[in-house]
């Protein structure tokens, strides 16, 4: 067994704490981070990467490395998605698609 980090936080006073919990289940905390965005609505680690990812619901993330004594450190981000002209676009001679085709193509992606 070793020694895991734990984070917390606090979504409404966008604070986040990490914590070190040993073998023996004793908890030390590590670091206190504050001025977060109060915007995030997931936070996930991922353990091949060793990062922590940080997502909004309109598709913006932040991803962070963790130090063992609590520091994080910003990696890489992805900007919200631009959003998609939703007007249908034709060539000359070209049949649009119908309704069910669509579906189809929605279900796609």
């Amino acid at each position: 067994f070793t020694d895991y980090k734990v984070l917390f936080y606090d979504q409404s006073a966008g604070l986040g704490e990490l914590y070190r919990v040993n073998a023996h289940g004793n908890i030390k905390r590590l670091k206190t981070h504050r001025g977060w965005r109060k915007s995030w609505s997931d936070v996930s680690w991922d353990p091949k990467t060793k990062l922590v990812t940080f997502k909004q619901k309109d598709g913006y993330w932040e991803s962070y490395s963790v130090t063992d004594s609590g520091n994080i450190k910003f990696h890489s981000k992805r900007e919200k998605p631009k959003k998609e002209d939703k007007t249908e676009k034709s060539e000359p001679g070209r049949k649009q698609p119908g309704e069910k085709q669509k579906k189809a193509i929605k279900k796609l992606f």
